[in-house]
């Protein structure tokens, strides 16, 4: 199964770019080393110092989100019993970068895509435990991702392409089976949070 290609940055993002935005709106931390990490479809990560990274959104429809990042992860953090990258700073455009940016802590570790995990089922249930404390009800005025979320009956068809793509790696029919029973359940009542992307690139593993 062939992977999609990550879609292009739609503005330029450097470490020289990173440095002018904390010269300009954050002077105090302008002096601490930067260096760039990593990039994924939605945001490029740059290391501030030693404890801090730099998150700053690639494209316009990933910027658009961020607001709802910004006011809702610091409500949900708390409660959560896995650390989430809740902002600790933010910053506006400037310096020719046109959209709002974070500077969130650093977790020490990598990714699950890229770890060697001991106990693959112990963190699964640690990741289960957070998934449960998360799935809790969301009010009135939680965002609605348009890419994430929602009903599975609209992914039914995604989903056997999908498995149908993979074939004889897995186990089609078990795949089809829960994935029946999950499209039988009846729909919830009251709109819950929900973690819309848990790829092993976007968690952080450690010991």
């Amino acid at each position: 199964m062939t992977a999609r290609p990550m879609p292009p940055a739609e503005t330029e993002i450097s470490e020289e770019l990173v440095i002018a935005l904390l010269h300009e709106q954050h002077p105090d931390l302008a002096t601490r080393r930067v260096r760039f990490e990593s990039e994924g479809w939605d945001n490029a990560i740059f290391r501030l110092g030693d404890d801090l990274a730099v998150r700053l959104p690639r494209r316009a429809m990933n910027a658009a989100m961020l607001a709802d990042e910004l006011r809702w992860l610091p409500v949900l953090a708390p409660a959560l019993p896995l650390p989430v990258n809740a902002a600790v700073h933010t910053g506006v455009p400037g310096c020719g970068y046109p959209w709002a940016w974070s500077i969130t802590p650093w977790f020490p570790g990598a990714s699950w895509a890229d770890a060697d995990v001991v106990d693959g089922a112990a963190a699964a249930r640690v990741l289960g435990a957070f998934v449960r404390a998360l799935a809790v009800d969301a009010p009135d005025d939680a965002p609605t991702n348009p890419y994430r979320g929602g009903p599975l009956a609209e992914r039914d068809r995604a989903v056997r392409e999908r498995v149908a793509q993979v074939g004889s790696s897995i186990d089609a029919d078990a795949v089809f089976r829960l994935w029946d029973n999950a499209l039988a359940t009846p729909a919830a009542t009251q709109r819950q949070w929900v973690h819309g992307d848990l790829h092993p690139a976007n968690i952080v593993v450690h010991e």
